[in-house]
């Protein structure tokens, strides 16, 4: 089609009017294509989607009853964005307005732009005079426009909801200055249509996401920030070919937020009452180009969100739901209809199965009978529907009811009740979700890639009221049984399914228990930790003390992934009083290994020692006991290494790295970012620059800071404990043979201010990660004179370590440690001497005497002892120290460039110098 056409929207009760219009636009000239095929609540065709992309100019006749059809919110829509794209609305979508005021046109940019009238005797010929201007003045058609997602298809019965759609978009995108995401909420009770308007703005206004609309529900959600996180990292994975699996959920949204480059609608649905305002926050991504529409039914007052809040249909779309039907109504007809919604409030639940009803019925005077007799309650008029249903249905129906609502396929149903409906079960079951979508009991789920289904909370309600406790209970039982065949790589949703099941009472104990395993590994397997994590603690809370062995060494060691060291312990510790019971050895080793590994995350070494790394069991079967697998000798190999660098035994961390790494390097060349590569590279790494091999400590980070890099993992916990080494490594090489190099200096301190602003905004002032930053972050103030700056970045360091982690956590006294050599850097010996003095035991205690960082300690504590004159104490100060750290660290090289870097830090005197280098000589 050459010529520049107009797209004639109009609603059917319009008709006669449009004919009319289309008359004068074609007396002018003009071609005018319309949709006449399209009846109230059918899909978008083909040809209408085609024919609108062909037409360059939109004419809506906008009655009040225009917006409540889909296909005229639909041609509205697509023609309003498409027309943004080209330039300026106003010169595309043209609107008559038959109506008194504007009021009812939707968005109100439409009515704000003025509107061709038709009251009275309309002025036809001005108004095609007006609409001929504008499409010779449109060079190019809206071009290509989508039309509905093929899997998902459209709300059936949705009527309305026009305004508040254009209420949700433009709060979502409409006009706001970028920000870090937006956020609006459909608000309403139980079953007045949130999920399907939801649903209806991501069909409708899919052409303003080109970044696509994702759907996570939170249906039978039993831990929501596990469940949002495994959405996070499906998408992650099928989208972007990222595996996010060993990142905690905050990093994971941020990775996902650094991929999404365009505009993407994100709908939570199903999102459940009673959430406080950070677990509403973690439901959200945090990208100017992701927008979060959730559905809930009541928004906490402290969380500030912008809401569209939804009630009821009106008269005017219940009648619209009648002509459905019905094609012409009465004036008793629609007084009646008026009273219907008055009385139930225009609750879909109830009025739609009235409709159903009443189909057949017109002229029959039963819908003013039933105006007039009481409404039923809303939970008793489902019960009557579910009543009414076929046999068969009302099994399908009680089966959904046990399986809960998350979405349901076909075939799952059919397999679970073959053994009740017998050899016509697929006939049936299909014959039996065709009954119940025609009466409204079930709705296709939104969002998913193929037919499934679903069962609304209320509607449940009523079937668990109504149907036989026997044969809810002999369903839940075939469903049970269903599941566990069906747990290997399952999906989220069957994962939801198996743990409502596994909550029912009717399920044999075991049946329950096995089902909990197997979405445990189910989710494990996908990389859903979190998810994994609290079905774990599900299984333990259900099988009471009836637990396996296996249960809680998987919820422990689970918890030492995401971090959670109390948690673990508190599971060790039964693991390690049961095996004790039965004398079980190798459950004791490794429960002991699991709290040993947990105690060192809180840097409580001298826990993790006694239950394990000095425990007479360690001494008996070695630290890597012949019994165990190759994968457990390995993680025990790996653990090992760990708590040996930080117990400062380089030697010995050296022999086990050396056993370690040629058999990792040799399976994974290139480096990989997932297994026992990465965590040995980076302990290699840190024993590297421990040992003060810096250039090969910057060169094994680089190789791990590559390798997460091109995995687009910049954000792993490993990446950034790279960055950490790899900054401090380069801030020490800066500082060689007592002197700085100037450029090298200032690239070492830039990377560390950018390493520490990073890890700030990504992982939290307090995290570990960050106070280590900080602590660096002082010790380059102090190199460069900065003493109060210093001082005032250490003591905020050392106060956030001690709130977060623990006044004696190894963090903390490293602050304090580092707060004691700065002090001696602005010559304050007293003061320094006075800190050191105070550090010292607490080091010994917690860190160990002969650990470097207590030696170091020991020796700065020496040196301001003889700036004191105090040379006996000193002496026994430095005769400690000095061979310590002799063995650890080469003849006090490295530990004395890092601290004093000329005379930046230290200002060590001539005397204290040539006293320490006769002792360096005498112990070499």
């Amino acid at each position: 089609m050459n010529d520049p056409a107009v797209f004639l929207s109009y609603t059917w009760t319009d008709e006669a009017a449009a004919d009319l219009v289309e008359q004068a636009l074609r007396a002018r000239g003009l071609t005018v294509l319309r949709a006449k095929d399209i009846r109230l609540f059918d899909g978008i065709t083909e040809k209408l989607r085609r024919e609108l992309g062909s037409a360059a100019v939109l004419l809506a006749f906008y009655s009040r009853r225009y917006s409540i059809r889909y296909a005229c919110q639909w041609e509205l829509t697509k023609a309003l964005l498409a027309a943004r794209r080209i330039g300026d609305p106003d010169d595309r979508v043209l609107v008559i307005n038959p109506e008194p005021d504007d009021l009812h046109i939707a968005p109100v940019e439409l009515a704000e732009a003025g509107c061709l009238p038709w009251r009275g005797e309309p002025d036809i010929d001005r108004m095609a005079d007006a609409v001929a201007d504008r499409v010779r003045r449109a060079d190019t058609p809206f071009g290509e426009v989508t039309g509905d997602e093929p899997h998902r298809g459209v709300p059936r019965r949705f009527v309305g909801r026009y305004p508040e759609m254009w209420a949700i978009h433009s709060r979502l995108l409409g006009g706001r200055p970028p920000r870090s995401h937006s956020v609006v909420v459909i608000e309403a009770p139980a079953g007045m249509g949130k999920t399907t308007l939801a649903e209806q703005y991501a069909s409708v206004f899919r052409d303003a996401y080109p970044g696509g609309v994702v759907w996570t529900s939170l249906a039978e959600a039993d831990g929501v920030p596990a469940r949002f996180a495994a959405a996070v990292n499906e998408l992650a994975r099928e989208r972007f070919g990222v595996d996010l699996s060993d990142m905690n959920a905050r990093q994971a949204k941020a990775t996902v937020a650094g991929r999404i480059v365009d505009d993407t609608l994100w709908v939570v649905d199903d999102v459940p009452d009673g959430l406080d305002r950070d677990t509403l926050e973690q439901l959200v991504i945090p990208s100017p180009k992701v927008h979060t529409l959730m559905a809930m039914r009541t928004v906490p007052s402290q969380w500030p969100c912008s809401q569209v809040r939804i009630t009821g249909f009106s008269v005017r779309e219940a009648e619209e739901l009648f002509r459905a039907n019905w094609t012409v109504l009465s004036r008793d007809e629609r007084r009646a209809i008026g009273r219907l919604v008055t009385r139930s409030q225009g609750h879909p639940l109830t009025i739609l199965p009235i409709v159903d009803r009443l189909r057949d019925a017109q002229g029959t005077g039963a819908v003013e009978r039933m105006a007039d007799e009481p409404v039923l309650k809303l939970e008793d008029g489902l019960t009557g529907l579910v009543r009414a249903r076929s046999a068969h249905a009302r099994v399908v129906l009680g089966f959904l009811a046990v399986l809960g609502r998350a979405p349901i396929s076909g075939d799952l149903v059919a397999r679970g009740i073959s053994e009740v409906l017998g050899g016509r079960t697929p006939i049936l079951v299909a014959e039996a979700l065709d009954e119940l979508d025609r009466h409204r009991l079930i709705q296709r789920a939104a969002g998913n890639r193929r037919q499934a289904w679903r069962l609304h909370a209320l509607v449940a309600d009523a079937v668990t009221d109504d149907l036989d406790p026997t044969l809810l209970s002999s369903l839940a039982r075939h469903a049970a049984g269903t599941l566990l065949g069906s747990l290997a790589n399952a999906s989220m949703d069957l994962c939801a399914h198996a743990l409502r099941v596994a909550k029912n009472a009717a399920v044999p104990s075991a049946d329950r228990l096995a089902l909990i395993r197997g979405v445990v590994m189910a989710h494990e397997a996908r990389g859903d930790i979190a998810a994994a994590r609290d079905a774990g603690h599900l299984v333990i809370r259900v099988a009471a003390g009836d637990w396996q062995i296996s249960d809680v060494a998987t919820a422990a060691r689970l918890a030492v992934v995401v971090g959670d060291a109390l948690d673990a312990l508190g599971h060790t510790d039964k693991l390690i009083d049961r095996a004790q019971c039965r004398r079980d050895v190798r459950t004791e080793f490794k429960a002991r290994q699991t709290a040993a590994t947990a105690y060192d995350m809180l840097g409580d070494y001298v826990h993790a020692d006694a239950l394990f790394h000095q425990h007479d069991l360690l001494r008996e079967h070695g630290a890597v006991p012949v019994w165990l697998s190759e994968v457990e000798r390995q993680q025990a190999e790996l653990a090992r290494l760990k708590a040996l660098i930080l117990r400062g035994d380089y030697e010995a961390a050296r022999r086990i790295a050396d056993g370690v790494l040629p058999a990792l390097r040799l399976a994974h060349p290139h480096g990989a970012h997932k297994g026992p590569w990465p965590f040995a590279t980076v302990e290699l790494a840190r024993l590297q620059l421990l040992s003060g091999e810096l250039a090969h400590a910057c060169g094994t980070a680089r190789k791990v800071l590559d390798v997460f890099g091109a995995a687009g993992l910049v954000r792993h916990r490993l990446a950034r404990e790279a960055v950490v080494i790899l900054t401090e490594a380069e801030l020490t090489m800066a500082l060689t043979e007592m002197r700085v190099r100037p450029e090298q200096w200032s690239h070492a301190t830039k990377r560390l201010q950018e390493a520490l602003d990073e890890s700030t905004e990504w992982y939290g002032p307090d995290d570990p990660l960050t106070l280590e930053l900080m602590v660096l972050r002082g010790r380059t103030l102090s190199r460069d004179e900065e003493h109060r700056k210093a001082v005032a970045v250490l003591a905020d360091a050392h106060r956030r370590a001690s709130a977060a982690l623990g006044e004696d956590h190894p963090l903390s006294l490293r602050a304090r440690q580092w707060t004691g050599l700065v002090t001696m850097g602005s010559q304050r010996w007293e003061a320094a001497a006075d800190l050191f003095e105070r550090l010292l035991p607490r080091q010994d205690a917690v860190l160990g005497r002969c650990h470097p960082e207590s030696q170091f300690t020991r020796f700065h504590l020496g040196a301001c002892l003889l700036r004191r004159n105090d040379l006996k104490k000193a002496r026994l100060l430095l005769d400690e120290a000095v061979p310590v750290l002799h063995a650890h660290q080469g003849p006090l090289r490295q530990w004395t460039v890092i601290v004093t870097g000329g005379d930046a830090c230290t200002r060590v005197p001539n005397p204290l110098r040539r006293f320490v280098n006769f002792l360096d000589k005498s112990v070499g």
